[in-house]
C-alpha cells in the first residue's frame, strides 16, 4: 500500500479478526508466554497527571486520554474491519499467533511488572 498506486488518501482500519480489549490482550500475553500479566485499569484523570507529571506536553497528554476514552468506550478495538484481508489477499493473523511470532520482542515483559 504505502508504494502501490492506488491508495492515496485513502483510510483504512486494520484489525485482527476480533476484538480486543486491553483485559484480553494481557491475558493472552500470559497464557502464550506462561507468566502473569495482569490489566490494572488506571483513572483518565490519573493518567493524564502523571504523563503531565512526567514532563509530557499538556496538549499531548490531553491528546492521549482522550483516546484512552475512546478506547474505553469501544472505539476501534471493538470493531473488526475488513481491510487487512481486503488488502492483503488473506484473513489478519490472531493477536494469539502475533505473540507466539514474535515471543522474544516480549521476553523483557516481566521485568516492566
Amino acid at each position: 500500500m504505502l508504494v502501490e498506486d492506488g491508495h492515496e488518501g485513502a483510510r483504512y482500519v486494520l484489525t485482527g479478526p476480533a476484538p480486543r480489549g486491553y483485559a484480553d490482550v494481557a491475558r493472552t500475553l500470559g497464557d502464550v508466554l506462561g507468566q502473569a500479566v495482569r490489566w490494572i485499569e488506571v483513572g483518565l484523570d490519573d493518567a493524564r497527571r502523571a504523563m503531565l507529571d512526567g514532563g509530557l506536553p499538556a496538549e499531548l497528554a490531553i491528546g492521549f486520554t482522550e483516546i484512552m476514552a475512546r478506547y474505553r468506550e469501544g472505539g476501534v478495538t471493538a470493531q473488526v474491519s475488513p481491510h487487512v484481508e481486503s488488502l492483503l489477499g488473506r484473513p489478519p493473523r490472531r493477536f494469539e499467533q502475533f505473540v507466539r511470532d514474535h515471543r522474544d520482542a516480549f521476553a523483557g515483559l516481566a521485568a516492566c511488572a
